[in-house]
């Protein structure tokens, strides 16, 4: 089955016939052990005041959600999951703060925060282990720990590369860093 973001609709792959709907509107999703997990936001004005939802992917029914809090609101566009942990980035607008955030897999209870530096990653994957995040505007990349939040390394280029992605090639972490270079870590 495929669902597409800001739709509710779920269609066969191999047919492309309608299997069912997601019972919110849902977007920036991915799916997480079997889990869909996302931006509610139906009813919402903008896509950054969004409540996060889980829904499981094979009954299409909510798992759990998050309720919408007046400080703190969930903003990131890439999310991803390391054994039992869903990563998400929030932040709390009046401050300015931002923290990498791990929630429960199957509850949505935040297990842990970490705060760094500015801002928060923009991207971030998984080998199964270990997250890796990576910064938009600062040529910052690290891996963290999914169980506690520590930093396992961090990574800077040399000049003032921006980090733009992020992702996984076999046993490569390969980075673009915006000023036209490719890093592979292994």
């Amino acid at each position: 089955m495929v669902a597409q973001s800001d739709r509710r609709s779920v269609h066969d792959l191999q047919t492309g016939e309608q299997r069912g709907e997601l019972p919110c509107l849902t977007a920036y999703q991915s799916i997480n052990d079997g889990l869909v997990i996302g931006w509610e936001f139906s009813g919402e004005k903008n896509l950054g005041t969004g409540k996060t939802v889980a829904i499981d992917w094979d009954t299409l029914e909510k798992v759990w959600i998050k309720p919408k809090n007046k400080r703190k609101r969930s903003i990131s566009k890439m999310t991803t999951s390391v054994g039992n942990t869903y990563l998400s980035v929030e932040e709390i607008k009046e401050e300015s703060t931002l923290f990498i955030v791990a929630r429960d897999l199957t509850t949505g209870e935040q297990i842990w925060q970490i705060r760094r530096q500015d801002t928060a990653p923009t991207y971030i994957t998984t080998d199964g282990k270990r997250a890796y995040c990576a910064y938009s505007f600062h040529n910052d990349f690290y891996a963290l720990d999914p169980d506690d939040g520590s930093v396992q390394w961090e990574f800077s280029p040399d000049d003032d590369a921006a980090g733009t992605g992020i992702a996984l090639a076999d046993d490569l972490l390969v980075i673009s860093d915006g000023v036209g270079n490719l890093w592979a870590l292994e």
